[in-house]
């Protein structure tokens, strides 16, 4: 039984706190449901329904719940005032929102309710009719050229309404949702591609496109994200300075078209040494996996390098760039889902699906990639499950400690010019460990759980180029014959290993041979002519028939 002191307060608090509430439910003990106009009492609430009045004992009710959410100002016993939204009623608490968060007040805590829901709609309109007239005079300003008292009622009309396009458009700022905010880059309008565009500054990026500025924004914000990231991959110090880097943003695949040339969704050039992306709301994988390009060339100075149209330098190793980039491209995954408060390489980070796929299967025939022999694989031989392979001996080098020392010298190697995989990568890694770590991270991110094949034949036949080289250069032609034929039975159409076979019967003075193995080079692709016209390895088959008519000799052929 309560004590006289708070039943009387609680008579009280009813005959100040009591208000009718429309459309609101009813929700009972036993899970019954009931909507109408509401009348709360202090053992009662009444329920008007078109049966007509219904009174529920409080003892019956779980709770009443507002819908819509009553705007209220509650007067607590001490005199203070909450402002929020009234979300569940009960006999012994109310439940209310305030500040987007849900607090239970004791009735005994609470002196007054008072429902604001008019005064609230009364303010909205007053608020309308000073917005209408301040934009109102705002333009009247602008028109008389008044530009610093226009300026400072811009500024005041944007507080008062930041959703008020006229003052948000002026202020150049950009609209977040309903609400215009403060660019956060330095920007300009521009030419871009002899249209109206802008040029953004988010250092040490810097781009132009004809994009909108929100969208804009958006892809400088990702690139911000991904920068230092970008910057433990290529081993660089957090403080280094990077230098500028352009990128054009384009709005339509035709204007990218027009612009580059190119057939693609982006790329990075090594002639203007710019980015060059087409804009699409997920542009990000493009955009990331360019950035090692970019990086390569522009940060670290290791990019492919001409004189004229001849290739002076191949720059750093096609395999481990294109293997970062497709690195760079799982990056996507994370920053989609918003992490963007960490520099972390591991937390979240996606994989390429359509990698994981062919993996698998790959992983059961044992047809995969081995470290060693993927550095030696010609750019000409690159096809899709080269880059796989590529991406995972990059992700396996980046993920375990135990390679960071020989990740860091072989970066070393490259950028002091060293361009043979016997240079810059072999000396620094122990490759059986390698080998069975990168089949190992390769299984765990394909969730594979087979027998993995010890010995991969896909890729082999590189190592035995170089071996077969070797041998070549050495003067022990028949076995370097024995290895070039290794290769053939496994990649029958090797126009290199046609080629070298040429040399090695030519050198051992087997004009037959020598000359057919020059014809099933060329029938495969070899047409470096030049170089067959240069090559002393080939002097005893010049008289041939075969070899006059490849160098354009014979007109018959």
């Amino acid at each position: 039984m309560r004590s006289m002191s708070i039943g009387l307060f609680v008579i009280l608090f009813w005959l100040c706190t009591s208000f009718v509430a429309v459309a609101d439910e009813v929700i009972l003990k036993d899970g019954k449901r009931f909507s109408g106009l509401t009348e709360s009492r202090q053992d009662t609430v009444i329920l008007k329904s078109k049966y007509g009045d219904l009174n529920i004992p409080w003892n019956d009710i779980e709770k009443l719940k507002y819908d819509p959410l009553r705007e209220i100002v509650v007067t607590t016993t001490d005199g203070n005032k909450l402002r929020g939204k009234l979300l569940y009623e009960k006999e012994s608490s109310y439940t209310i929102v305030i500040e987007g968060g849900e607090i239970e007040l004791l009735r005994s805590y609470v002196a007054q309710i008072k429902v604001v829901d008019k005064e609230l709609a009364e303010e909205r309109e007053n608020l309308k009719r000073l917005v209408e007239k301040m934009e109102t005079d705002a333009r009247r300003l602008e028109k008389e050229g008044l530009l610093d008292e226009w300026k400072k009622l811009l500024k005041a009309l944007h507080q008062l309404d930041p959703t008020n396009d006229y003052a948000g458009e002026k202020l150049g700022m950009i609209k977040d949702k309903e609400k215009w905010v403060e660019y956060p880059y330095a920007y300009e309008e521009v030419d871009f591609c002899g249209k109206k565009g802008w040029k953004v500054k988010a250092p040490p990026f810097v781009m132009k496109t004809d994009v909108s500025l929100k969208d804009a924004a958006d892809i400088a914000k990702a690139l911000l994200w991904i920068l230092p990231r970008l910057k433990k991959v290529f081993l660089i110090d957090k403080e280094t300075k990077i230098p500028d880097i352009e990128i054009h943003l384009y709005s339509t695949e035709e204007l990218y078209k027009s612009a580059t040339g190119e057939d693609k969704k982006g790329h990075y050039s090594y002639t203007d040494h710019r980015l060059h992306i087409i804009f699409e709301k997920d542009l990000c994988p493009e955009l990331f996996s360019n950035m090692a390009f970019c990086f390569v060339d522009k940060v670290l100075g290791v990019g492919p390098k001409w004189e004229g149209e001849k290739l002076k330098d191949v720059g750093a190793p096609h395999w481990l760039v294109s293997g970062i980039a497709s690195y760079l491209r799982g990056w996507c995954i994370p920053h989609k889902a918003g992490v963007t408060d960490s520099d972390s390489d591991v937390q979240n980070l996606g994989v390429p699906e359509d990698f994981l796929k062919e993996l698998l299967l790959d992983l059961r025939d044992g047809t995969y990639c081995e470290p060693r022999p993927l550095t030696r694989i010609p750019v000409s031989k690159f096809g899709k499950k080269v880059y796989w392979y590529s991406w995972g001996l990059v992700f396996t080098l980046l993920h375990r400690k135990d390679f960071a020392d020989g990740y860091n010298k072989m970066w070393d190697a490259i950028k002091s010019g060293k361009r043979h995989p016997s240079d810059y990568f072999d000396p620094f890694f122990n490759h059986e460990k390698l080998k069975s770590v990168m089949l190992q991270s390769l299984a765990s991110l394909s969730k594979y759980k087979g027998q993995i094949a010890q010995n991969g034949t896909y890729g082999v036949t590189y190592l035995w180029h170089e071996e077969g080289l070797k041998l070549l250069e050495a003067r022990q032609l028949k076995t370097a014959i024995a290895k070039y034929n290794s290769i053939l039975a496994l990649v029958p159409d090797d126009y290199v290993a046609l080629y070298n076979l040429a040399c090695a019967y030519s050198l051992l003075g087997d004009k037959h041979n020598g000359a057919m193995y020059l014809l099933k080079a060329y029938d495969a692709g070899f047409r470096d002519i030049e170089h067959i016209k240069n090559d002393p390895d080939l002097e005893n088959i010049r008289d041939t028939e075969i070899y006059k008519s490849i160098i354009g000799a014979k007109k018959d052929f």
